[in-house]
């Protein structure tokens, strides 16, 4: 296969493989579905700036847009059901407890294809973590699975997972005027107000889109 045929079939297969339409990448790319048509079957005219904004769509590395998928991103089987996504070994804390953080994958959990859909957001941002601890009950218990999306156009009001001084926690966000509020749902927890965002040791990690409490 020459050099450009296979650009051309990564791109394709890409966004395939995160479940994506060409129409879901021309709406977040403010395109038409042929201008979707003649990137995915031209690659070689796209621009930097668009590469840029593909890599940020799909979660990967610019230059992962014309190497293919990766062995350890979530697996979109078109001929399957189901979608098989990483668990890695991570511990977030709903809580005041230590914390685990490892990305190393420890399995794959198969989650029904048509749900993974409606979530509208790429296969590969998607991954499993654990919580620990009980400062967000009743919504998250502990020991409760969490699919967790890293794909996320803006902030706003919601469940995440997040580091703040090198640890791994998950909080309900609220967005203010140049600050950020991190609340628990158990409410013998108090607030964290972070005034200058950009200037703490916070990075957002990813959405909580789902919550899996053990019985």
């Amino acid at each position: 296969m020459s050099t450009r045929n296979r650009k051309k079939s990564y791109l394709k297969n890409i966004r395939l493989h995160n479940g994506l339409s060409s129409q879901a990448i021309a709406d977040a790319l403010g395109l038409t579905r042929t201008q979707v048509w003649r990137m995915e079957n031209n690659a070689e005219n796209i621009s930097a700036k668009r590469i840029l904004e593909l890599s940020k769509i799909f979660n990967v590395a610019p230059q992962e847009l014309f190497r293919g998928v990766t062995e350890e991103r979530a697996t979109w089987n078109l001929e399957s059901a189901s979608i098989d996504i990483p668990r890695l070994k991570v511990m977030a804390s709903a809580g005041s407890g230590s914390i685990v953080e490892d990305e190393t994958t420890v399995a794959v959990i198969p989650m029904p294809r048509a749900f993974i859909e409606r979530l509208n957001v790429p296969v590969a941002s998607l991954h499993f973590i654990t919580a620990v601890g009980d400062s967000m009950e009743p919504t998250i218990g502990n020991g409760a699975l969490l699919l967790v999306s890293t794909y996320m156009r803006e902030l706003s009001a919601g469940i995440y997972a997040l580091t703040l001084d090198d640890a791994v926690l998950v909080k309900r966000l609220q967005v203010g005027l140049g600050s950020l509020t991190l609340t628990s749902d158990n409410k013998h927890y108090d607030p964290i107000v972070i005034d200058n965002p950009k200037d703490a040791n916070l990075n957002i990690a990813g959405r909580v889109v789902w919550i899996g409490n053990k019985v």
